[in-house]
């Protein structure tokens, strides 16, 4: 018998029985090779398809992922930056073009009246013509009781009864309340009394409707004498200079605010120009007597001085500015001459307190000196039951009279 079993096809031997056999035990091995092999593949496929994914996920670090995370913010934030400055341009051409359209139509409406309006029709004398009134009229019972206060409390006022005055003025101010005369008169009043605040409030009452130079002057004064309005009252007499170039005061007011600001080569050409118009104005001239002595021009300040009491010689403050200045010049008998002339129109305290100035330091020490103190010291004591009035060693400003 021939062998069989051991023909196999690696050795290239075969049978009568053998491809039965063969085929078999063929496609079995084919099997068992291929459930061999997967394994392999799958093992390779995971070596080769893992490798890269573990080393690709190695290669971004913590950092890496933190700035694409911020990156992506930033992509997101400019982004509607973006957007909302598309949205608000979009707004401002909106609406620049409702303004556009606006002003074209109101043009156009303008351009149509001109071309329909007609020509005025000329009014033959005998046809009255009966426009209507700008205003309401004015009752002619309230007007006349209005008027009637007012010249009541001017009555007041030209007696010396201030405190009346501004209760008549009120009352008129209450019946016709937009009065710009009684607003003025009423500011002026309050200037008399030296109430500043009230003044300032009564004359921008009055200023609003009459700007005229005379009211502008007064509330120039009243800020003038109010802390930190100093600015605001040059400005007032500046602007009345501008409306009525010839209203005097206003010169003379000015060159006391300048001199208030030590804007002395302002304030002497403002006095100048005030004395262009009121040569012998003894307030003038007061005023630049002081300025000469004080740059040491004491003699031609003493010449103005004699002018000024030529002019007013019942003011006691041209005999106390006069005894100054012949103090400082050691003339103490000259000085003790004015002080004496002071006395009855300012009396013993006034003169006493002016009398511890400096400038009489000299004079006070002389024999003349120290017996003319003992003559004001006792006047003064006799004075001490009396209401003492005291006298301003300062310039008043010029208010507007009453017209």
């Amino acid at each position: 018998m021939p062998d069989t079993e051991n023909r196999t096809p690696e050795n290239g031997q075969g049978g009568s029985a053998g491809p039965n056999l063969y085929n078999k035990g063929a496609r079995s091995s084919s099997r068992m090779r291929l459930l061999d092999e997967q394994p392999k593949k799958k093992m390779i496929s995971v070596e080769i398809g893992g490798a890269p994914r573990k080393r690709q996920s190695s290669r971004h670090s913590p950092f890496q992922h933190i700035l694409m995370a911020h990156v992506k913010k930033l992509a997101a934030v400019t982004g509607l930056m973006v957007l909302l400055l598309v949205a608000a341009w979009k707004l401002v051409d909106l609406f620049g073009t409702k303004r556009d359209k606006t002003a074209a139509s109101t043009k156009i409406e303008q351009q149509q009246k001109k071309t329909t309006q007609q020509p005025p029709v000329a009014i033959p004398p005998n046809v009255s013509s009966n426009p209507a009134p700008l205003a309401p009229a004015i009752d002619p019972a309230v007007f006349k009781k209005a008027a009637y206060l007012a010249k009541k409390a001017r009555a007041y006022e030209d007696t010396g009864e201030l405190d009346k005055a501004i209760q008549s003025y009120r009352e008129a101010l209450d019946v016709l309340p937009n009065t710009p005369t009684v607003w003025m008169q009423l500011g002026r009043v309050y200037l008399k009394q030296k109430d500043y605040w009230h003044a300032q409030v009564s004359l921008e009452k009055a200023v609003e409707s009459n700007p005229s130079a005379d009211v502008l002057n007064d509330l120039g004064v009243a800020y003038l004498w109010q802390e930190g309005k100093l600015d605001r009252a040059l400005n007032m007499f500046q602007t009345a200079t501008e409306v009525d170039p010839n209203y005097a005061p206003t010169y003379f007011n000015k060159a006391l605010a300048l001199l208030a600001k030590n804007e002395n080569a302002r304030a002497r050409e403002s006095l100048d120009q005030y004395l262009r118009m009121k040569a012998d104005d003894p307030r003038g001239l007061r005023e630049v007597a002081c300025m000469k002595a004080r740059d040491g021009h004491r003699e031609e300040a003493l010449q103005d001085l004699e002018k000024a009491i030529a002019q007013a010689p019942d003011w006691p403050l041209l005999y106390l500015d006069k005894a100054a200045i012949e103090a400082l010049q050691g003339q103490c008998d000259n000085a003790i001459r004015s002080l004496e002339k002071a006395i009855p129109l300012a009396g013993y305290a006034a003169v006493f307190k002016v009398w511890q100035e400096p400038a009489f330091r000299e004079c006070r020490l002389a024999e003349l000196g120290k017996v003319f103190e003992k003559e004001i010291a006792d006047g003064v004591r006799g004075e001490i039951t009396k209401k003492e009035h005291p006298v301003s060693t300062t310039s008043e400003p010029i208010i507007s009279s009453p017209k």
